[in-house]
């Protein structure tokens, strides 16, 4: 079910419940939403979001959704939102297909996210032609903390993703399989093209290999995150009015 606002036409709010158990009787499963300055904003951004997930908190539970993008003079852009049971394969699905039939109008989008293997799995399952990134600093936490010991790793794993330059990158890429062919090849495996700059070669992300606009987002909804929903969404919207660097 979806529905509007009379104050601003062009909100967006969309539920979706459980089958009914008694009839007449709803049960609630997910909520997004995403407000009309967002959506008119953003059609004026780079086609790029980071998309997150977080936990409620206190007596509420649940998970709390976010697609983030930035503005060209680097401000956050909070798109939408949606709170869901869990983070399963269901939900990141139902996320990113309402993003794309309420908010998201550019056929080429590019999607910066962590490797949670429900975003995974929903990033592989659309058909909206939408491209997958993976943000820098959880590829290198994910292989500091698998190769511990191999001290080089942090510094040569964050010249490799953020790096324009060729011989910066390949040296730093032969160093790091000199100092752990096991890194080298880790590495290799998590598809290079999908979260170094310099194997990005059309710049499609314009220089962009975290997700840190949407872990930013989800600090600043700490406090939201044990309200009551309708508390919670009011938060949100009071927080997109603000201008933000």
């Amino acid at each position: 079910m979806a529905c509007g606002f009379t104050t601003n036409p062009d909100t967006i709010v969309v539920f979706e419940n459980k089958p009914e158990i008694e009839e007449g009787f709803d049960t609630f499963k997910f909520v997004f939403w995403a407000f009309s300055p967002a959506i008119k904003a953003f059609k004026s951004c780079i086609p790029m979001i980071c998309i997150d997930g977080t936990h409620f908190k206190g007596s509420y539970k649940g998970k709390l959704l976010t697609a983030v993008g930035k503005n060209a003079n680097n401000q956050i852009i909070p798109i939408a939102f949606a709170l869901v049971d869990e983070e399963s394969n269901e939900s990141w699905v139902w996320f990113l297909q309402m993003l794309q039939e309420n908010v998201i109008e550019n056929e080429k989008l590019y999607v910066i996210s962590d490797r949670h293997p429900c975003i995974l799995h929903a990033m592989g399952a659309q058909t909206y032609g939408w491209e997958h990134r993976y943000g820098l600093r959880h590829i290198r936490s994910n292989l500091l903390s698998k190769y511990t010991k191999v001290k080089p790793l942090k510094h040569l794993c964050w010249t490799v993703g953020s790096t324009t330059n060729q011989i910066l990158y390949k040296n730093a890429f032969r160093a790091i399989k000199q100092a752990s062919i096991e890194a080298w090849q880790y590495l290799q495996d998590a598809y290079v093209g999908k979260w170094t700059v310099y194997r990005d070669r059309q710049r499609s992300c314009w220089g962009n290999t975290m997700t840190n606009i949407a872990e930013s987002l989800n600090n600043v909804l700490r406090h939201a995150r044990m309200m009551p929903i309708k508390a919670c969404i009011e938060y949100t919207f009071d927080y997109t009015r603000q201008e933000h660097v």
